[in-house]
């Protein structure tokens, strides 16, 4: 291995580097249209988790960098999420629930066929009472709506961590998370 005096490998030929730029250039483009733009706040991320490691004396992992955009990305659709559920008119919340409310009990009046074996084979009105109790609703709702920013997130902030890597290679010639 070909050392310079900085301690860092010789940089990549222009030409490896200019594909990267590319390949860099098109992944961000690529995600920016499948996550509505939050891989693009991927970078902010990564340079949130830098400095950070540097304000406590530690030099910045990939890892870090790669938590970092996926915690930007997750921020980013919260953020959305927020402002349009904000921007609904009240009424349209309301149809919403009253939807929700006329199809649950549309599959308690006809179950299908399998439910109703199940129900014959072991009734439990207590099981039955806490699943159709509005705080279960509500706190399932809770942790699935977590579980899908949490899974967007880390989908989102993959690509952008993953583009704005290969775009780095193609300024610095190197990739090192420092």
């Amino acid at each position: 291995m070909d050392l310079n005096s900085q301690g860092r490998d010789r940089p990549a030929q222009w030409f490896v580097r200019a594909l990267s730029a590319v390949g860099g250039l098109l992944v961000l483009l690529v995600a920016a249209l499948f996550t509505l733009g939050a891989a693009l706040l991927a970078p902010v991320g990564m340079f949130g988790a830098r400095m950070l490691a540097r304000r406590r004396g530690r030099a910045p992992t990939w890892i870090a960098s790669w938590f970092g955009a996926c915690i930007a990305s997750s921020i980013a659709l919260v953020v959305a999420l927020v402002v349009l559920i904000s921007l609904t008119p009240p009424d349209t919340l309301r149809q919403v629930q009253a939807a929700l409310d006329s199809a649950r009990v549309e599959a308690r009046a006809h179950p299908t066929p399998w439910v109703e074996r199940m129900r014959k084979a072991n009734p439990n009105p207590a099981a039955e009472a806490i699943a159709n109790s509005p705080v279960v609703l509500t706190v399932s709702t809770a942790v699935g709506a977590s579980l899908g920013v949490v899974l967007f997130g880390v989908i989102s902030g993959s690509a952008g961590w993953l583009g704005t890597w290969l775009l780095v290679f193609a300024y610095r010639g190197h990739v090192r998370p420092n």
